[in-house]
């Protein structure tokens, strides 16, 4: 449980609370891969949502949506692809 005398970003909060367990699974015993596929598996349900925070990830890990307004990425139709690719990237993967 975190300390309610810890300051959190909005943004932080809201990332917490989207992605939930997965953010704390590192001791479930799950291979990378899986862990990372399932932390892409939600990002893509918040794509499908047009979840503001979900999409300010895209905008700063996916190299073809870096600083990409969000409005803009709102309009687009954003596919799983781009999920897996940004969770990738933001944990130091090329793919």
């Amino acid at each position: 449980m975190i300390s309610p005398h810890i300051y959190r970003p909005d943004h932080v909060r809201d990332l917490q609370q989207h992605y939930g367990e997965l953010l704390g699974a590192g001791k479930t015993g799950l291979e990378v891969k899986l862990h990372l596929e399932r932390i892409a598996l939600r990002m893509y349900q918040g794509i499908l949502k047009k979840k503001e925070t979900i999409l300010k990830e895209i905008n700063n890990y996916h190299k073809a949506y870096l600083g990409m307004p969000i409005a803009t990425l709102r309009d687009l139709q954003l596919g799983k692809e781009v999920a897996f690719t940004a969770i990738a990237h933001e944990y130091g993967f090329a793919s």
